[in-house]
């Protein structure tokens, strides 16, 4: 087999699916998944349950008229969701949020980090977040970025791409560089997995989640406003899935995303009213961690006008401020 899968994981081969016609074949047909006791309906009805809260993301979201939220899609916005994900979720590790931008040892250093959290600590789930940076032909960054998540399962060795888009984002110079960088994490982490004596990792591309012939969350919920002042909610549609899967940590990823997706009843106006309640009710709760306080010059807002967003854009000051605090807390965090 060729293709991205076959050069990254080296783990045992599936043939793809004899139904699905495509030039460089993936592992599509079945994505491993915990062993699970319960019935279809019973799985069903589970799932359900612990995705009921993002009716209320829904009911809150259906009381903000367009333009009510402001939202600068920064990237530091990954930084304080991934605090919050950890106080309130408690997860055995923080990982660093991994930029395309970055140099190779910045790159290394962070798949390092996984490696150790994946072998000392052996975690059911893991997320690695990623800000996806489009490059030039000089191979020079554009101004244009994007939100990425990786699902990590170590307990059964594989990992899957979570793509707000749906199974392929919007830009090919994104795509492209998401591709290169997940290449690179994956091959540098099974590698650290060989030489430990360890099982490797296979990877599943975002069309495994999402089939590129749907729409995924960020593109159905752009098909309900107009003009860009609410678009790009890409990091918060990261997290948000990131929410759906470690409440439902024994349910395959596969359907997860199903079940959130009919909560949603595939209506761009649901989809918009679901990010536009997760990002209010996620404001809130971050202004409630007293980790914040007398650490930062302000506490984290995400919505509205904040020290942290200026016309859209936060100013570098602050970033390094929120970043080194990050740091500091991942650091303390993972020992």
């Amino acid at each position: 087999m060729r293709g991205l899968v076959e050069n990254v994981a080296k783990g045992t081969c599936h043939k793809p699916c004899k139904t699905i016609k495509v030039r460089n074949p993936q592992f599509r047909c079945v994505i491993p998944s915990a062993s699970l006791t319960m019935t279809d309906k019973e799985l069903n009805k589970d799932i359900e349950n612990n995705l009921n809260f993002i009716n209320d993301y829904i009911s809150e979201g259906k009381t903000v008229k367009y333009g009510g939220v402001e939202y600068g899609a920064s990237p530091i916005f990954q930084y304080l969701m991934a605090i919050y994900f950890s106080e309130r979720y408690n997860t055995e590790c923080v990982m660093p949020i991994y930029k395309t931008n970055t140099s190779f040892r910045k790159k290394n250093i962070i798949v390092s980090t996984l490696n150790k959290c994946i072998l000392t600590k052996n975690p059911k789930v893991l997320v690695l977040p990623m800000i996806v940076y489009s490059h030039n032909k000089q191979g020079k960054v554009d101004v244009s970025s994007h939100a990425n998540m990786l699902f990590f399962f170590p307990r059964e060795r594989y990992v899957v791409r979570f793509e707000p888009h749906g199974g392929v984002t919007y830009n090919s110079k994104i795509e492209s560089s998401a591709s290169r960088s997940i290449k690179y994490i994956m091959t540098l982490l099974n590698s650290k997995m060989r030489i430990a004596g360890e099982k490797t990792f296979r990877y599943y591309k975002a069309d495994n989640l999402c089939p590129r012939s749907v729409s995924g969350f960020q593109t159905m919920g752009d098909m309900a406003v107009s003009g860009e002042k609410e678009k790009g909610f890409c990091i918060m549609w990261t997290w948000f899935f990131a929410s759906c899967v470690i409440e439902n940590p024994d349910v395959p990823i596969t359907d997860v995303f199903k079940g959130a997706y009919n909560i949603m009843k595939n209506d761009p106006d649901t989809f918009i009213a679901a990010i536009r309640g997760y990002l209010l009710a996620m404001d809130r709760e971050l202004r409630k961690i007293r980790i914040f306080m007398g650490k930062l010059n302000n506490s984290p807002r995400m919505a509205g006008h904040n020290k942290y967003q200026v016309d859209g854009y936060v100013n570098t000051e602050t970033t390094d401020e929120v970043h080194e605090f990050f740091e500091e807390y991942m650091n303390n965090k993972n020992k």
